[in-house]
């Protein structure tokens, strides 16, 4: 994450979790879209899924057209290893899922099936960590708060 805030120097958004909990951020993300642009935030989702549950719910995916929220300007998908597993990332937020059990006290299943968002200013400082989906308005608000500061 360190090396994309130095080179793009954005804000980073990080929202990790099952597919329904990283969709509806993304969808809600979409009323916001100018914000993450003036702002330059950029959003990165990352599933939390095992392959069992990718295929599951690909396989119950139903619906008329495709959801598009994903294909944003301010959204980019995680850079993914050989095997094609965004491995960097994963490594990443299993440590801050590790750390979010012990101060909550939760079972990692149970912040897995939550999910986790992590906001980092351009300059790599973490404002913000949360579980579910994201609280966009407070967000956009604490990195606007922490460019004053």
């Amino acid at each position: 994450m360190g090396e994309l805030q130095a080179q793009a120097n954005q804000h980073v958004v990080v929202v990790a979790g099952k597919a329904s909990m990283r969709s509806e951020a993304l969808v809600k993300a979409q009323l916001l879209g100018a914000r993450f642009a003036a702002q330059n935030v950029l959003i990165v989702p990352l599933s939390l899924e095992t392959p069992a549950e990718v295929r599951q719910s690909s396989a119950m995916a139903k619906g008329f057209g495709r959801d598009t929220s994903a294909e944003k300007p301010y959204v980019a998908t995680p850079v993914v290893d050989e095997s094609g597993v965004p491995s960097d990332w994963l490594e990443y937020i299993e440590e801050e899922i590790e750390a979010a059990a012990t101060q909550a006290k939760q079972s990692i299943a149970d912040l897995k099936q939550q999910g986790i968002v992590i906001v980092a200013r351009r300059d790599g400082r973490i404002v913000r960590r949360g579980l579910g989906a994201p609280a966009w308005e407070i967000i956009i608000d604490d990195i606007k708060d922490a460019k004053k500061s």
